[in-house]
């Protein structure tokens, strides 16, 4: 299969719990060979997640007095002031947004 991946276009629909990957040549720091998990779009935008880029650090050791000892992951440059979560407990429910299609 011959795939122009500088002119690739995908008739799939973006939508809250879609996976994209980058284009394998990206010259972006940020986004060179992420994979994005997309946890909201709509008219004014979409918000995602990149989930193949671990941290050498845990949460244990970035947040005082918390137990879990989960590995963070380099989000993107926008909004790095913020820790966002994407997770499958059912007891933090406030501010969630559930990600099921």
């Amino acid at each position: 299969m011959d795939i122009d991946y500088f002119n690739f276009i995908s008739k799939s629909k973006l939508e809250i719990g879609s996976i994209i990957v980058s284009q394998p040549y990206l010259a972006d720091n940020y986004f060179n060979r992420s994979v994005i998990l997309i946890c909201d779009h709509n008219k004014n935008g979409s918000i995602g997640f990149q989930i193949n880029k671990p941290l050498n650090i845990s949460l244990k050791e970035t947040i005082k007095n918390i137990e879990i000892d989960d590995k963070l992951y380099l989000g993107g440059p926008v909004d790095n002031k913020n820790i966002y979560f994407i997770h499958k407990s059912s007891k933090l429910k406030k501010n969630s947004i559930r990600l099921n299609r």
